[in-house]
């Protein structure tokens, strides 16, 4: 009779899982040393959207900015942190889909950014 292959369930529907195989994220099944080690390398590689040196930030006015996200899927609305150790120094206060729509989300009142930096923020969008 012929081994029929096991077959998971996943968000995908079922996949064949074989009988010896690495896992597919050896991060999350690595004991905790090796996986420190492994995802020490992948923060080391690619700048966090959160922090201060990252390289895709379109306009910045004293402590706001507008990002993009390394997806390219949406812009992000982002304030200064006031602690200077903080792990993230930029918070995300609004996601936006359309780059049309920075403009009225960056003079929102709900978003409580002053109406200096917001004036400099949407002369620093593209046209």
């Amino acid at each position: 009779m012929q081994d029929l292959p096991r077959l998971a369930k996943c968000a995908h529907g079922f996949v064949r899982i074989a009988a010896k195989t690495k896992p597919m994220f050896p991060a999350i099944f690595a004991p905790a040393a090796r996986r420190t080690e492994i995802t020490q390398g992948i923060s080391e590689m690619s700048a966090a959207e959160t922090s201060d040196d990252y390289t895709r930030v379109i306009v910045r006015s004293n402590l706001w900015r507008v990002v993009r996200c390394k997806s390219d899927m949406q812009y992000i609305v982002q304030r200064r942190t006031k602690l200077a150790d903080a792990k993230t120094p930029w918070v995300g206060v609004a996601f936006i889909l359309n780059e049309s729509w920075l403009p009225a989300v960056i003079l929102r009142p709900s978003e409580g950014i002053p109406p200096d930096d917001a004036a400099a923020l949407i002369a620093g969008l593209s046209p």
